[in-house]
Order: structure tokens, then C-alpha cells, then sequence
């Protein structure tokens, strides 16, 4: 599913109410300096005694008609991570730490960073990778040929996830979208060793045995 982040100003995102990756209405808004008088025009109200909040923007969803409200460009609500869903096929072990990851990242990039790389060593077990540290769980995994894009990929997790760990090697303190990219790291990987073989296992199975490729002996 394509998640795209929220960003201020973006015409198009995820929206953080129903999920759908929707075009977005941007408005200002405006406060009053007084009291509105029934002697005066609505108009002429807001020309003479109102201005524009300048830091204070709403989003509308286009999809679900529901406000995401935006202060200096921070979204305040809804208040919600804003990061993609688990991939359906994450093993739960995995899902626990990239759940418990999404809840905090909006207060602790940090912390859900290291988290995440809790999450990924979880997954190499998982996938039959249990001796060694990460670094060696991932090194023996990526040296079965499985591509330099996953191999990219799990790198970034372990290298940012581990930094996060040890102060003064990573200040990723303010740094969400660094949170927010991890997460969909740890899903393409999932897609691409759980998820692709699942779709395959699938197809192959609908094809009648007396159809399949028979193994030589």
C-alpha cells in the first residue's frame, strides 16, 4: 500500500484519519482583534478587525472531508505517527517493536529508531539467521545474493538503529523523516523476502499438479 508522508503544504499525502493517499485542501485562518459589531458588515468585519494566524495552517482530505491542523508547520492533530502500517505479513515478534516504534516516534525519533533495529535482528531470526550479532546476521543474510537494494536497506536500519543507541554518534533528535524511512525500510525488506514468496506460493498453487513441473530425479 503507498504510503506517502505528510508534510506541510503538500497537496497530497497520506491523510492521518482514513489512511488514503488523497489530495489535501490547505486554508488560513483568521482571529479577531474584537468583538464583531451588528452595526458592520461580515466583511468589512474581517478587513478591518481580523488577521491571518501566519503559523497556523488546517489540511481538508479530499477523500474522507476530515482536518489535519498544521502549528509552524508541525501537524498537532490528529496526534498519531503518521508512519506506514505493518506489512500483513510481519512476523508478530517484529510487529510488536514496529508498533510500540510508531507510538513514540513522534516524541523520540531516537528512540524508535533503536527500537526498529530491535525489530530488524528479530526479523533475520525469524527469517533463520540466529547466530552472531546483527552485523553478522545481516552479512550472512545479504551474502546469499539477495540484491544490493535490500542489502542497502538493512544496512541503513542497523547502521542508524545502532547510532541511535550510542549518544553522540547520530543526533537524530529532530530528525522524524530518518524515523519515518526506517519504518518503510523494515517493510520493503518484509515485502520482499516474506511477501513476494507468499504472492508466488499462490499463484503456483492455483496451476493443477498434473500441470507443474515435475523435478527430475
Amino acid at each position: 500500500m503507498e504510503y506517502v508522508t505528510p508534510k506541510f503544504n503538500k497537496d497530497r499525502f497520506t491523510c492521518p484519519h482514513c489512511n488514503t493517499v488523497a489530495h489535501q485542501h490547505w486554508a488560513n485562518h483568521i482571529r479577531a482583534n474584537k468583538e464583531i459589531s451588528t452595526s458592520k458588515s461580515a466583511q468589512d468585519y474581517y478587513i478591518k478587525y481580523s488577521y491571518y494566524l501566519s503559523d497556523f495552517k488546517s489540511a481538508k482530505c479530499e477523500y474522507c472531508d476530515k482536518y489535519s491542523l498544521w502549528i509552524k508547520e508541525k501537524m498537532i492533530y490528529p496526534r498519531k505517527a503518521n508512519v506506514p502500517e505493518p506489512n500483513e505479513d510481519m512476523p508478530e515478534s517484529v510487529k510488536k517493536d514496529y508498533v510500540e516504534a510508531s507510538k513514540i516516534v513522534n516524541d523520540s525519533p531516537r528512540s524508535a529508531c533503536a527500537l526498529l533495529r530491535v525489530a530488524l535482528e528479530k526479523l533475520m531470526i525469524e527469517l533463520g539467521y540466529k547466530k552472531g550479532n546483527l552485523y553478522e546476521k545481516i552479512n550472512n543474510f545479504v551474502g546469499e545474493d539477495k540484491g544490493s537494494d535490500l542489502e542497502h536497506s538493512l544496512t541503513s536500519v542497523r547502521v542508524i538503529g545502532n547510532d541511535c543507541v550510542h549518544s553522540g554518534v547520530l543526533d537524530i533528535k529532530d530528525k522524524k523523516p530518518i524515523a519515518v524511512a526506517l519504518f518503510n525500510i523494515i517493510n520493503y525488506i518484509i515485502e520482499d523476502t516474506i511477501t513476494k514468496k507468499r504472492k508466488i506460493d499462490e499463484i503456483y498453487n492455483i496451476i493443477p499438479d498434473s500441470k507443474k513441473l515435475k523435478k527430475s530425479s
